[in-house]
């Protein structure tokens, strides 16, 4: 078992989610962050952060978003992103809805996501945010809120 002590801990990194209704300013939140932002833009709403200097956005072709986000999450963990403070994922609802469709449009099921598609998507993408919480940086998670 590796044990440190609390008084040892030196990072300020750590694991974030934002969360609204769309469009009352989550992304336009990320301006506030500290330091340097690479903002990985899965919902197109970055247009929001325009002339942003500490700010960078990574684009996801949400049509292929199931090999996409491999390859985003592949690269980000062995490349060397220390040159930022913060990750941001905008928006992990959109990732979710957007995997399942994409892998709907490839199955067998006329468009509609197969059941197993369900539980891919749900193992799949949660660890690869696991994986995107060991990058020395805030992670940020947006998402939409609903209610029921």
């Amino acid at each position: 078992m590796n044990i440190t002590k609390a008084t040892d801990i030196s990072t300020e990194y750590g694991t974030y989610l934002i969360y609204a209704n769309p469009g009352v300013g989550k992304t336009s939140a990320l301006k506030h962050l500290p330091g340097k932002t690479l903002v990985i833009d899965i919902d197109k709403s970055s247009g929001v952060l325009k002339g942003e200097k500490n700010i960078d956005i990574a684009h996801i072709d949400t049509h292929n978003i199931w090999n996409e986000w491999m390859a985003t999450v592949k690269e980000l963990v062995s490349e060397d992103v220390s040159g930022y403070d913060n990750i941001v994922i905008d928006n992990v609802s959109e990732l979710f809805r957007a995997t399942l469709a994409n892998l709907g449009r490839e199955g067998k099921n006329h468009r509609v996501p197969e059941q197993s598609h369900y539980q891919r998507v749900d193992f799949t993408i949660l660890d690869s945010l696991r994986a995107l919480k060991n990058l020395h940086a805030r992670i940020v998670f947006t998402a939409w809120e609903t209610a029921d």
